[in-house]
């Protein structure tokens, strides 16, 4: 029982790895994918709970939230600004779309106007993009669009902040709701 739970769980970590590996090539823009504008990385996003758990220093909104629907997007073509590939940069979009994300309890985002989206890679407290504010419905729907410079980006996250309180977030890229 204790081997095959701890092969399951290496089996896990491993297939992670390997997806955290092909979202840094993506993200770096060496992805032949990427060149027609493709999808770099299409990542759901769920609400935070109060008790959630702090992401790259982050910490979860003092509120819970809900979301009815929400994704954020990478989409790229490649740019060379020199023959070698550590010179090359990807010219970057990111989409992030959110319908629904209000407070539970009042079901509508209260206070909340605006809302930002931060990239975070690897291990870094630091973001490595933070977006313009984007205005938030009465609702809880907002769009926004935005290119962007990035490098390398190794298992890139992407936090959404209220009212450009970049200290928490109100959603997280992942899966559930």
């Amino acid at each position: 029982m204790r081997m095959s739970r701890l092969r399951s769980t290496s089996g896990v970590a491993a297939l992670l790895a390997v997806g955290a590996l092909m979202l840094t090539v993506s993200a770096n823009g060496d992805d032949r994918h990427g060149d027609n504008g493709s999808d770099i990385f299409r990542l759901m996003l769920t609400p935070s709970l109060r008790t959630g758990p702090t992401i790259h220093g982050v910490a979860p909104a003092v509120s819970n939230w809900a979301l009815a629907d929400g994704e954020t997007r990478l989409e790229g073509n490649q740019h060379g600004s020199g023959s070698s590939r550590s010179t090359q940069r990807a010219s970057l979009e990111l989409r992030l779309v959110v319908q629904g994300l209000v407070l539970k309890t009042g079901r509508n985002p209260g206070a909340v106007r605006s809302i930002r989206a931060s990239i975070f890679c690897a291990s870094s407290t630091a973001p490595a993009f933070l977006s313009r504010p984007a205005a938030l419905s009465g609702n809880g729907d907002a769009e926004l669009r935005v290119s962007i410079r990035l490098r390398r980006c190794l298992a890139p996250v992407v936090l959404v902040h209220a009212n450009g309180d970049r200290t928490r977030y109100i959603a997280v890229s992942g899966s559930g709701n």
